[in-house]
This record gives structure tokens, sequence and C-alpha cells, in this order.
């Protein structure tokens, strides 16, 4: 059987699949006596101590060889205490008496369904973060063991609905062959896992859960997105030959990266880079290219439902100057109109747009804007 995903890590594996089901209980409304208010305010900080603990453990052992990663267990930690969510839960149980895992349930999902309809695709995909720090205050409450992919004994397919960033801490590359989920998109934690491990995944394969079988021999096909089940003889031979051919021509590619790219008489030519919204796997080949010639600063612009803040875009700047040190990095300002619009910046119908009130004009017509912007780019540029 074949079925369809959306690659998001070339390669091919075969192997056996090893379904994982990450920690996601079922928690039903539960009352208590108001008298015992106190009690289970007390159980819910001693909650909260517990998952950072966990999670301040995980961030130190990831912060000298994979200070990328480390960060997202730091931030978990803000989410355990962030001020909102813990006043809604505390408020839950002080005032409607229900038990911490109900309130956490409840405060959290609220928070993960309105993230997850932000037209960003990468604020979107925080929405998993949230509901991580959910799973893992919800297993502390019930006293359930951290569950993890350190548990992998041999290379195995790991399918999933998806992953969280709590399931990969410690994953082991050698004993991943390839990635394979229900959900996710291109920027999910899954995706970007498997781009940094080089492991093939593709993601998104619609029902998976429900026909994917435990220890059976399967073919992950990441460069066209298929996913063979119950493969004969014939097709085993074909994909290993398929497997062989992709890991050569690899190989060849990556002999070259660290390489000058030098024309046949020696003349070196300069690579740049076009960068549209500056995320991990645009700035993953910052060490290969000796410039940004583009960077396109409107995809920031349309990334949300609000003109972005002075802040948010100093931060974004921040962090691909800080990637490209040393290196020149030409933003453009705010281009907008024609083929890209802004649903909170109202712009005049023209008859010729592309012509129009665009680019310096529009930067002009509204220096509020343009100002910000430059200010935003003139405090990262010391960086």
């Amino acid at each position: 059987m074949i079925y369809k995903g959306n690659p998001v890590s070339k390669g091919i594996a075969i192997g056996k699949v090893y379904v994982y089901e990450s920690y996601s209980p079922v928690v039903t409304e539960k009352t208590f006596d108001p008298s015992r208010t106190d009690e289970f305010l007390q159980r819910y900080e001693e909650t909260k101590k517990l998952a950072e603990s966990e999670l301040r453990k995980i961030h130190d052992m990831l912060s000298d060889r994979e200070p990328e990663k480390a960060k997202i267990f730091a931030a978990h930690i803000d989410i355990v205490y962030d001020d909102a969510i813990t006043e809604e839960i505390i408020d839950a149980i002080r005032s409607e008496h229900v038990e911490p895992d109900y309130a956490i349930e409840r405060v959290y999902s609220t928070y993960i369904k309105m993230v997850s309809k932000a037209r960003d695709p990468v604020i979107r995909e925080r929405a998993a973060d949230l509901c991580d720090v959910k799973n893992r205050l919800l297993r502390i409450w019930n006293g359930v063991g951290e569950r993890n992919l350190s548990v992998l004994e041999e290379p195995v397919i790991v399918a999933a609905y998806d992953l969280l960033p709590s399931d990969t801490a410690t994953i082991d590359r050698k004993n991943v062959l390839a990635i394979i989920t229900e959900t996710g998109s291109f920027t999910s934690h899954s995706a970007i896992i498997a781009k940094s491990y080089e492991i093939p995944a593709i993601l998104g394969i619609p029902s998976l859960m429900s026909f994917i079988r435990h220890g059976e021999t399967a073919i992950v096909d990441a460069i066209a997105g298929e996913l063979i089940t119950q493969p004969d003889k014939g097709t085993l031979d074909h994909y290993s030959q398929v497997q062989e051919r992709f890991r050569i021509e690899s190989e060849k590619t990556k002999a070259y990266l660290d390489k000058d790219p030098l024309t046949k008489d020696g003349t070196r030519i300069d690579i740049g880079l076009n960068i549209g919204s500056g995320n991990d796997d645009e700035l993953e080949k910052a060490p290969y290219a000796d410039f940004v010639g583009l960077f396109r600063t409107e995809f920031l612009f349309m990334s949300g439902e609000s003109m972005p803040t002075e802040e948010q875009q100093f931060e974004v700047y921040k962090n691909i100057l800080t990637r490209f040190r040393d290196k020149p990095v030409y933003l453009r300002t705010l281009d907008i109109g024609a083929d890209k619009t802004l649903p909170y910046l109202d712009l005049p119908a023209e008859d010729n747009p592309f012509l129009g009130c665009r680019g310096i004009r529009l930067c002009f017509e509204r220096p509020d804007i343009f100002k910000i912007q430059l200010r935003a780019a003139l405090r990262a540029s010391l960086y």
C-alpha cells in the first residue's frame, strides 16, 4: 500500500516501524470541597516546581552540545510560570473548586486553540510548545514517569501522531531511520528535528495512526513523499538501490559545501542568499553564503493580523544579522501592494498596483511605518 504525505526532509529509509504514543491523558472535570482549596493550590505549585526541575535538567544536558535546542526548554520553563496562564488556573481552582488537572487541561487548551488560529505558520507551531508543557504538568500530576524516544534500542522508523519537543529531547539519531507523522507541517518541531539531524521524514499522512502497525516493515520515500507498507521483495530490492544512489549523491554534494566557488580559471564568485521569513530552514544556509542579497521584510508584516512592533522587528533582524555576522545583509524596507496586501493597512485600489503606491513610495507616504522599521534595523545593525 502507498500513502502520500509531505516530504520535509529528503531521504530513503527501509526498516521496522516503531509506533510512538506520547502521554496525552483524557481529563474529566472533578470538583472538591472548598475546605481543600489551599491543599490543591499547594499541589499545583509543587507540580510546577517538578516540571521546572525536569525541564532544567534537559536544558542543562543540551546547553553545550545543542544550544538552540536547549532554548526550547528554557522557553518551556517560562510557559510553566506564565503569569496569565497561572492566574487563570489558580482562579479556576479557587473560585470553581475544580481539581488542578482539569484547570490545567482547560486553560492550556484555550491558549492552544488561540495560537493554532494565528495566520503566521511559525506562531501556529508554538501550540506544540503549549501542548508539550500541558502534557508534562498532567503527567507529573498523575504520577507518571517521563516518556520519550530515548527508549529506542535499535534502528526503526518512528511513527507518531505528532512529535513534541520533549519526545525528541534525548533522541538517539543512529536509532531513527525515518520519521512519519499524521500531522505537522514544514515549520513543525518534527520537521525541524528531521532536517537538523538529516533524518528522512514525511509529515501529514492522513489517518496514519489508524493503519500503521508496530513492528511491520515499511519504506519511507521522503523524496516523493510516499510511505509504502507491506512491500514485496521486488519493491524492497528497488528501494535499496534508490537508497544507495541517494546516499552517493548526497555525499558528492556535501563534499562541495566547504569548497570555495571557483570558475575554471580560478576566479572566486561570491554566493548570495535571498531570505523571506528568516526561519531556521533559511538561516541554516548561512555558513555557505557570503552575503544576503535581499531580505524581503514584507513577509514579517504579512505574518500577523497587526503591524509588527519595533521590538518584534528588531528581534527578527538581530537574529539574521547575528547568523550572518561580518557579512553584508541587504534589507528591503516594506514593499507591499500589487500581489501582496495587508488586511490591516488600508491602501486604495489602483489601476496598476505594480507601479502604484509601494516600495519607497509607500515608505514616504507612511513615515510612521518607515521610521519604526529604520529604527529596528539600525538597532539590530550593532549585532
